[in-house]
């Protein structure tokens, strides 16, 4: 059995035996699909790299701007997360 998640329109959690993996939408030939992106051995870490990625994305030009989409991010994970337990 394996993970599938949808995380955002862009992003799911996919997992395999050995990893989580953070997976991002692509179109190819008029089909999509979520390509393995980034793979970590623990669920937080996915966490902290979907954050991550997704701050790559953002335009900002000052550390307030980092930090409120740092936390609306957080957010929006805990709203999509709700139920499952992280240790």
């Amino acid at each position: 059995m394996s993970v599938n998640i949808q995380l955002d329109k862009d992003w799911k959690i996919k997992s395999d035996e050995r990893n989580w993996i953070l997976a991002k939408k692509r179109t190819r030939k008029g089909k999509i699909t979520y390509e393995g992106t980034r793979f970590y051995s623990n669920l937080n870490s996915l966490l902290e790299g979907y954050v991550e990625a997704r701050l790559r994305g953002v335009e900002a030009h000052n550390i307030q701007d980092l930090i409120d989409t740092t936390n609306e991010l957080k957010r929006q994970l805990k709203t999509t997360l709700e139920g499952i337990e992280l240790k």
